[in-house]
């Protein structure tokens, strides 16, 4: 399996166009020290076949706002930065993460160093303050790789070493296997097979390998080619079509919203919808919604607007003997038979605003309980008032229910001439788009107000 990693080297370039030296001892700066050591990790992991993206190959020429817009647009499988503490802390290596993933790579990370370069660690611990560790949509880890100033010797003058600790750690989280780089005459001999763009575009090569096979991976998850030491093109990559689907879960596959070659747009979907998420084609989480938790009324109105076209598709008809109705919205759909009541518990119920089975319905100027105990329920999610007064004097709000003598509806806006719409369920209304306006309504007092809280 192919992998395509980010490895950046902390601090360096402002977006204001300066220079950011990170901390500083003497004449020494974290970002000059982390340079060689990020170049020497990025060229390991090379040789092992891993592709590499990293500020380092331009002299860090990035900051850390760049470099996570970088690694999110490049869609990597892992964000890793390096970095050494200022000159007060004590010695030790020190990985930094925020998610479970995150860990294990830290862990990785960690091991490899204390064994290779026989350091002390300062163990692996959890921030959840770190642009890096919470911007980036891939598994993160902010590396310290000691104090600048009790490991200073270690940091200038193994950076080689240092490097290769970094890389031998990565790509035991990969599950790749470390292969130490061939001896300058064995890469004399050696075909080394380059992956670019074009044979003459040598700044748009993503790695070069001495196998084949290795490259033709590369060259598939980067969409290029790969070419011979004379400059044949020998194979085209046939990079494979990224989908992304927005989901509650990887696994809950019927809640899908939409599927989009676009990540921005998917993205753009998925912060419509609360607890949904991004996932690429492998079931990798990209991102997760912004959007608030929906109030109690949003959910119960998403409720009646389903259970309505539902009904329609069923063929549902209007009865009021108790027989011919469901207590649940799962017995509904085997009788198919509703009305204004019924309707509206069992959007309460789909809601998770009532028990399943408690149904309720307004007569004589208060709410009766028809099946369970939804009376009292009722009360603990919502606030009853007895208005007796037409809809505009009421101050309505979408989502309040309305009881009359004889009808229960629920209120869901303003039409265009200031007429109430309805989610309603009377005998008239079977089979209608909802929400609609009962001009009958628009007038009639409203004896019952229930406004969930």
């Amino acid at each position: 399996m192919a992998h395509k990693i980010m490895v950046n080297c902390g601090h360096g370039k402002l977006q204001a166009g300066g220079w950011d030296a990170g901390c500083v001892y003497g004449s020494y700066t974290e970002a000059g020290l982390m340079l060689p050591i990020t170049k020497a990790a990025v060229k390991y992991l090379r040789n092992c076949g891993v592709t590499v993206l990293s500020d380092a190959d331009n002299n860090n020429d990035k900051n850390m706002v760049a470099d996570v817009s970088w690694a999110n647009k490049e869609n990597v499988e892992l964000y890793i930065s390096i970095h050494c503490d200022y000159k007060g802390a004590p010695s030790g290596v020190m990985p930094l993460y925020v998610s479970d993933r995150g860990k294990k790579l830290a862990t990785a990370l960690n091991n490899a160093v204390k064994s290779g370069m026989g350091m002390e660690s300062r163990g692996c611990i959890k921030r959840t303050d770190l642009y890096e560790l919470n911007a980036t949509e891939m598994t993160a880890t902010i590396l310290e790789t000691g104090s600048i100033k009790a490991d200073l010797n270690i940091l200038k003058n193994k950076a080689d070493v240092y490097g290769k600790c970094i890389a031998k750690g990565v790509c035991s989280y990969l599950g790749v296997a470390f292969k130490e780089p061939t001896s300058v005459k064995e890469q004399v001999k050696q075909e080394l097979y380059r992956v670019r763009a074009s044979w003459t575009d040598a700044k748009s090569q993503v790695g070069a390998f001495s196998r084949l096979e290795n490259a033709k991976q590369c060259a598939d998850v980067n969409g290029l080619n790969v070419y011979d030491g004379k400059g044949t093109n020998i194979y085209s990559g046939k990079r494979e079509e990224q989908i992304y689907r927005v989901r509650l879960s990887w696994a809950d596959d019927k809640s899908q919203k939409g599927a989009f070659k676009d990540l921005a747009k998917a993205k753009a979907l998925c912060n419509k919808h609360y607890g949904y998420h991004v996932y690429d084609k492998d079931g990798k989480l990209i991102h997760t919604s912004t959007a608030k938790p929906p109030t109690n009324a949003e959910k119960f109105l998403e409720s009646l607007e389903r259970l309505e076209q539902e009904m329609r598709k069923g063929g549902f008809k209007y009865s009021n003997s108790g027989s011919n109705l469901g207590s649940t919205w799962s017995d509904a759909k085997a009788k198919k038979y509703t009305n204004c009541a019924t309707y509206t518990s069992w959007a309460l119920q789909e809601a998770g605003l009532l028990p399943k089975g408690d149904l309720f319905y307004c007569k004589n100027k208060k709410v009766n309980t028809q099946r369970g105990n939804a009376g009292t329920n009722l009360k603990k999610v919502a606030t009853i008032t007895y208005p007796n007064k037409a809809p505009k004097a009421c101050n309505l709000k979408a989502g309040d229910i309305c009881g009359y003598t004889t009808h229960t509806q629920t209120f869901a806006g303003w039409d265009a001439d200031g007429n109430p719409k309805w989610y309603t369920m009377g005998s008239a209304d079977i089979g209608k788009d909802l929400p609609r306006v009962r001009s009958d309504y628009s007038a009639r007092k409203i004896e019952v107000l229930i406004r969930l809280k």
